[in-house]
């Protein structure tokens, strides 16, 4: 998961194919020429799989029963989520212009979807708090529907039926940019409570999509 060069929409990652869901929703398979200044990938190898008959009213309520499942709070864990969403939320960007502007203001500009009855994957981490400097911690997923139309970062979810798979993962590499505008940018301004805004996509302006997938079939 990740983002594309110029923070064009939301990228995720599986089943050996990368996507890509642009600011106004549609989803696009990633050339291989097309660049990133953010990704975080791995090879999925799951340790655990969870089947859920479990009614979630929520996606803060889904994580925290995903908690009981995470044998250490001190490491890494990758999920892959596959069921239907009887309600689902989920974000995008348009692509951004230099100077590039803060997160914080893209966001306040973000596109949110709306779906009913929407079948899919959402994959993506969970990050421990010593990590924030690195990534954002706690869970981030990324949904990408079943008939690849649809996705975004997720914001809010309401479920009874899913099957999570999970990755204990063991170690991390860093490839660290070598670009100038990497090398110039100044990282002190760190700020956790904007993380939280990007990462919960809190706004004041934003684009709502209302779709009922199943009466679109």
């Amino acid at each position: 998961m990740g983002t594309i060069n110029g923070l064009d929409g939301e990228m995720a990652a599986f089943d050996g194919q990368f996507y890509q869901v642009k600011g106004d929703g549609s989803v696009h398979i990633i050339p291989d020429s097309m660049k990133t200044p953010y990704a975080t990938v791995h090879f999925f190898e799951p340790d655990q799989t969870i089947r859920l008959t479990t009614a979630f009213q929520s996606y803060a309520d889904f994580q925290n029963h995903l908690d009981q499942y995470l044998p250490s709070r001190n490491r890494p864990y990758a999920f892959k989520i596959t069921g239907t969403f009887d309600d689902l939320k989920t974000r995008s960007v348009h692509k951004q212009k230099q100077p590039d502007p803060s997160l914080v203001e893209v966001i306040a500009h973000q596109s949110v979807f709306e779906f009913k009855n929407i079948t899919g994957i959402a994959v993506g981490y969970w990050f421990p708090d010593y990590m924030e400097k690195l990534t954002v911690p706690g869970y981030h997923l990324h949904f990408v529907s079943e008939d690849k139309q649809h996705g975004g970062h997720v914001l809010n979810c309401r479920f009874s039926k899913a099957t999570v798979a999970i990755d204990f993962i063991n170690s991390i590499k860093l490839v660290i940019p070598q670009d100038a505008t990497f090398h110039r940018a100044d990282f002190s301004s760190y700020n956790r409570a904007e993380i939280e805004v990007v990462k919960k996509g809190t706004s004041k302006t934003t684009t709502i999509v209302s779709l009922d997938t199943a009466d679109s079939e």
